[in-house]
């Protein structure tokens, strides 16, 4: 994650907007990271009262510090909970892959939902980052041409790379 921030500092931008797809304990621990690291980041969640939640500066998972961490970067603005994406520099994709016992594989179906939620907002120069855990190859077969269906060009127009949380 700090990659992302060292690579926008030495480019000379001043303060980078990550956008993170899912507010639970991969994606909300990565937002407090990114705060507090002088990064404006926005956390979207499908669930209403998380949000609301969130915005209030109330934490609906345990991780010490943590909620010190989003209600400081509330006060600051520099976090803000959403039930919709916005412009960002980069986007991280931490939602639930369901493991299906029948065909031991992951349900793609929520990654596929939150890359596509972000498309409206998505510009060239763009980083998405698939955190949610996803099977070998699915990045290229499955997430890489929902960009590409919508004229995007990975690895010229925007940037895709698969980073696992485990």
């Amino acid at each position: 994650k700090y990659i992302l921030y060292f690579i926008f500092k030495k480019m000379g931008v001043r303060t980078m907007k990550v956008c993170i797809i899912g507010q639970g304990y991969i994606g909300l621990p990565t937002a407090a990271l990114f705060t507090r690291n002088h990064c404006e980041v926005v956390g979207v969640d499908v669930n209403e009262q998380i949000v609301n939640n969130l915005n209030q500066g109330i934490i609906h998972i345990e991780e010490p510090g943590i909620s010190k961490i989003i209600r400081n970067a509330g006060k600051n603005k520099v976090y803000v909970a959403s039930l919709t994406p916005q412009k960002a520099d980069a986007f991280i994709i931490t939602v639930p892959t369901p493991y299906i016992v029948e065909n031991y594989s992951c349900d793609l179906s929520y990654v596929e939902s939150a890359c596509k939620s972000i498309l409206p907002y998505l510009e060239k120069g763009n980083t998405v980052i698939i955190e949610s855990t996803i099977a070998p190859m699915s990045t290229d077969e499955i997430i890489k041409p929902i960009f590409e269906n919508e004229g995007f060009r990975v690895g010229e127009d925007l940037y895709l790379a698969h980073c696992p949380d485990d």
